[in-house]
């Protein structure tokens, strides 16, 4: 019994850590939705964010429980203090830029390939704000599955399951799961509740293997740079360009496909082979460099 609690206290840390988040989200989403519809009456910019129906607020409230929690668990999670090393900072704009790269061809291949609609044009004050939004996006979501899940993996499996463990939880994360749709008078306290036992299981109903595979092969790619360059800056510095690119792109044009439906990178598998092509040629230049990572108390080569 010891041996398998031994073996298991990483992926139960984060059983602990994600059903707290859940926890957290359910009672604060309600909370600050009362508090905007309250004073929307005064602000034209709070009467905005009730347009957005009570979904929105869940997500919010999600982000923000897991930054609550990220700073609770800290220390219980044991994560390296070197996970974000050193990155010369030509290195990280490289990556960065290979990540917008990827994007941006896979959205003109499906400009070409099906239909697009124009938005509008792309102002500096757009750029800036999409550039930040990336940025916060990018480290909150590194540290989050690289920098604690990985490694939570990796005090009980080897390298490669402690990958694939993080990418099956990052394509699940990231799959589109609609919350139920609630109309502002049918917001209740316990509609936080709903919408976060809806995000456990909504994902299986909504479940797409193609969106699925190019995630979770994204995520192998971020997991391999960051293996690679001893850096947790460089799975952000990717993760951010191709956040960056996505909105935009998004910001830009509409791609729809035939039947009018909006579709991105996710809606092909050109991507997914494209990013087969990318985690060989990592796997190749760690092979090549006989690249060591060092976390926490092991030294191994990948």
């Amino acid at each position: 019994m010891k041996l398998i609690e031994k073996h298991s206290s990483g992926i139960l840390i984060f059983i602990k850590f994600y059903f707290c988040v859940l926890l957290a989200s359910a009672i604060l989403a309600p909370l600050m939705f009362f508090c905007v519809r309250e004073f929307s009456g005064h602000s034209p910019l709070l009467q905005h964010f009730l347009t957005k129906g009570f979904g929105k607020f869940f997500e919010r409230a999600r982000l923000f429980s897991i930054f609550l929690m990220l700073i609770c668990f800290w220390k219980k999670l044991g994560v390296p203090k070197s996970v974000f090393g050193n990155i010369r900072w030509q290195i990280f704009w490289k990556i960065f830029f290979m990540g917008a790269m990827l994007v941006l061809a896979m959205s003109v291949y499906l400009m070409w390939r099906d239909e697009y609609i124009y938005k509008g044009g792309i102002s500096f004050i757009l750029l800036i704000k999409c550039l930040f939004s990336a940025a916060v996006i990018a480290l909150l979501e590194e540290v989050i599955f690289r920098g604690v899940l990985w490694n939570l993996f990796r005090k009980d499996v080897s390298v490669f399951w402690a990958t694939i463990l993080t990418s099956i939880f990052f394509a699940y994360f990231h799959i589109r799961c609609n919350t139920p749709r609630l109309t502002n008078s049918e917001v209740t306290m316990l509609s936080g509740f709903w919408c976060a036992g809806y995000s456990l299981i909504g994902v299986f109903h909504n479940f797409n293997l193609q969106n699925f595979t190019n995630l979770f092969l994204l995520s192998a790619i971020l997991v391999l740079l960051f293996v690679q360059n001893k850096s947790l800056w460089a799975s952000i510095a990717f993760h951010a360009g191709a956040v960056f690119a996505i909105m935009v792109i998004r910001n830009f044009v509409k791609i729809i496909d035939s039947a009018g439906h909006g579709m991105n990178i996710l809606d092909t598998w050109l991507t997914a082979g494209i990013e087969v092509l990318i985690i060989i040629y990592l796997l190749r230049l760690l092979n090549s460099r006989s690249v060591r990572f060092i976390s926490g108390n092991f030294s191994e080569k990948i």
